[in-house]
């Protein structure tokens, strides 16, 4: 019994050092990411309401399909004839 104990704890430790480990390598990860590119860019004005710490550009205006698109379509378990009709309802 006492043999199983101290396995444990010995398996106890070597996870606790493991943990340890990764802890200090991904800090100095951090660290090293952090001196080489820089401090972080401060983020884009926010705006509150009407007002605005600096002005807003507009967005473009959305743009319409052509009228007449190529389409592609598939017309599964429709007849010939069918698709026809529904091909002259939209040249219309």
């Amino acid at each position: 019994m006492a043999a199983a104990v101290g396995e444990l704890l010995h398996a106890l430790a070597i996870m606790a050092i493991d943990v340890v480990v990764v802890a200090v390598a991904a800090t100095a990860a951090a660290v090293a990411y952090r001196l080489r590119h820089g401090p972080p860019r401060a983020l884009p004005p926010r705006v509150y309401g009407n007002t605005s710490v600096h002005a807003v550009q507009d967005r473009p205006e959305p743009r319409a399909l052509p009228a007449r698109a190529d389409v592609h379509l598939h017309f599964h378990g429709v007849s010939a004839e069918d698709i026809a009709a529904i091909l002259a309802r939209r040249d219309e």
